[in-house]
């Protein structure tokens, strides 16, 4: 039997493979055990990555690039390749798993189809819960269908595990991650932000459509139609995001953050690069880290479809912490789930008041 532990990542790989059903996970994130139910049959340890060992895969090729169809460009949150690989594996008959938003505009692990791709693009900054999402993938695998798993490393980790088996069918890419907040912060900061007469029913927090990459605009979009954009700053959520004030325990201890990976590809922003050939001035620049022959099958799928440069360790590196270690736990951290909505409305408005007042102090002073 799998003891609760800090460290537990929530992949769900224990509760999916359990017999009896007898794992549970409350909205803390914590794993609870029916020990009445429990059959001590040992499945939940063989797929728990907090202690089994894992395979992982040193990058052979890096490359920056970026998709060359610029419409398709401006709606991804960095260079678009998470997006052609969604769409040319589609194509080629692959059956795809990544994340979108559910009807409360939460993101989840689920199966990508041709009519909703839209929803499987950008980065929603917010841990995707992986619902039954191993489980399917792997009714997929053992029926010979090809499958492209998208997720973060973390979410990797536990489907390989889960599967206990090297399926030649399967193709994982794994993401760059900062760090990722449970559901429920997100779920607190969207309860703020919906009232009476309107409710988010999608977020966009790298909005490139009234920004540039790197801008970091935030955006809602309402149920009455009407959007709500602005500097990312400006918003409470976000601005807790970037400094990592509120993510889960386990994110701070992640083994995953190295330059060895997990995914047979690796996808993120390329921060701070200053391209040899490619247009420094473009809508985002991602960094492709292909990892094994697998890795080489996905690439040839999208690489005609890229501007594209050879990249190198040290550039990656120094674009992301998230090849290199964890985020330090912040002294100022704080897990907003454990304090009422009422609390947390509190703090939202007095954090975006002050942070209005600053900006129009700032505007004044320069403005003379």
């Amino acid at each position: 039997m799998i003891t609760p532990d800090n460290n537990c990542t929530t992949c769900k790989a224990c509760i999916q493979i359990c017999p009896k059903k007898c794992i549970g996970i409350d909205e803390f994130n914590k794993i609870s055990i029916n020990s009445t139910s429990c059959i001590n049959c040992g499945a939940c340890e063989r797929v728990c990555q907090i202690t089994r060992p894992l395979t992982y895969f040193t990058p052979s090729m890096i490359y920056a690039a970026y998709n060359k169809n610029q419409q398709e460009l401006i709606k991804s949150s960095s260079g678009g390749i998470g997006g052609l690989l969604i769409r040319n594996c589609l194509s080629s008959s692959f059956k795809v798993f990544s994340a979108s938003y559910n009807d409360e505009t939460l993101p989840v692990i689920q199966e990508v189809i041709q009519s909703n791709v839209e929803k499987a693009l950008k980065s929603k900054y917010c841990y995707a819960d992986i619902n039954d999402s191993y489980i399917k993938c792997r009714n997929y695998l053992k029926k010979g269908e090809k499958v492209l798993f998208i997720a973060l490393p973390c979410q990797i980790g536990g489907l390989r595990l889960f599967l206990n088996k090297n399926y030649e069918n399967l193709f994982c890419v794994d993401l760059f991650c900062h760090g990722a907040p449970s559901s429920a912060e997100l779920q607190m900061h969207l309860n703020y932000k919906n009232s009476k007469k309107k409710k988010v029913v999608d977020v966009q927090f790298r909005d490139k459509s009234v920004s540039k990459w790197g801008d970091y605009c935030f955006g809602y979009r309402y149920s009455d139609g009407s959007i709500s954009a602005g500097p990312a700053l400006c918003d409470y959520y976000f601005s807790n995001f970037i400094k990592g004030t509120f993510f889960r325990e386990c994110c701070y201890k992640c083994k995953y953050a190295k330059f060895e990976r997990i995914g047979d590809v690796s996808i993120g922003d390329y921060w701070h690069i200053t391209p040899k050939h490619l247009d420094a001035s473009t809508n985002g620049i991602s960094a492709v880290l292909i990892n094994n022959e697998k890795g080489k099958v996905l690439w040839q799928l999208i690489s005609k479809y890229c501007e594209y440069e050879e990249g190198s360790k040290k550039s990656v590196e120094y674009a992301t912490h998230a090849v290199l270690n964890p985020m330090k736990r912040p002294d100022t951290y704080m897990s907003h789930i454990k304090i009422s909505q009422e609390e947390y409305n509190q703090m939202a408005k007095k954090y975006e008041r002050t942070i209005k007042q600053m900006l129009r102090l700032l505007r004044f002073k320069f403005s003379k």
